[in-house]
């Protein structure tokens, strides 16, 4: 239950593949968010049609969501709060993974990767910023980590990252860095935030068929 609790924390995004229940099972590729973990490892689910039932690991079968679908999940809550939150939207030399529009300007801009490595994430800074034009001065870049097991470890890297980059930041969260960003070809600041997700899971804990190969 432990290592069930440490891979699945309260929030994380599962998608249902099947689940063994004879009488009432939630329907196959419903989403869900993960309630809690309790003592005996079932992952207590607040299931995006309206149910409660638990996952058991080793006997239900479901898994995490993937980088399109997060980006997804994210456009669902932002469209309650705006009438035009859109993904992969064309921005001057390619589509952004999240923008939202209001009085004919980007008011966001924001780029979902899942992390593998400071390199992409670099490659990530970049992209998203290349994406503005000069009316666009607030961009996000979303990562999700869901392959390394620490967790720490990205987000030193990351605050070494805007350490050396930015001009100035702050850090509200753990995982979140505000930051003003100089873009030197427009000579303009442009408001920078990082965000950073733990999405990781120990397929090894689970005796799962899923996970043999």
């Amino acid at each position: 239950a432990k290592r069930t609790k440490a891979a699945y924390p309260e929030g994380t995004r599962l998608m249902l593949l099947h689940m063994d229940d004879a009488h009432a099972p939630v329907p196959e590729g419903t989403r869900g968010t993960v309630k809690h973990v309790d003592d005996l490892g079932q992952i207590h689910m607040q299931w995006d049609n309206g149910r409660t039932l638990a996952l058991v690991p080793g006997v239900d079968s479901f898994r995490t969501l993937t980088e399109e679908e997060l980006r997804d999940h994210l456009l669902a809550a932002l469209n309650t709060h705006y009438e035009a939150a859109t993904g992969e939207t064309f921005r001057k030399i390619g589509k952004t993974d999240i923008h939202i529009e209001f009085e004919n300007k980007a008011a966001f801009i924001g780029e979902c990767k899942i992390w593998h490595g400071e390199r992409l994430f670099q490659g990530a800074i970049q992209q998203v910023i290349n994406y503005s034009t000069w009316r666009d001065l607030k961009v996000s870049v979303i990562i999700f980590n869901k392959e390394n097991q620490s967790f720490p470890a990205i987000l030193s890297k990351i605050k070494s990252w805007v350490d050396a980059n930015t001009t100035t930041h702050t850090q509200p969260q753990a995982n979140i860095w505000k930051c003003k960003y100089h873009r030197q070809d427009m000579n303009v600041d442009v408001q920078l935030t990082i965000l950073v997700f733990d999405l990781y899971v120990d397929k090894k804990q689970f005796n799962d068929s899923r996970y043999s190969n």
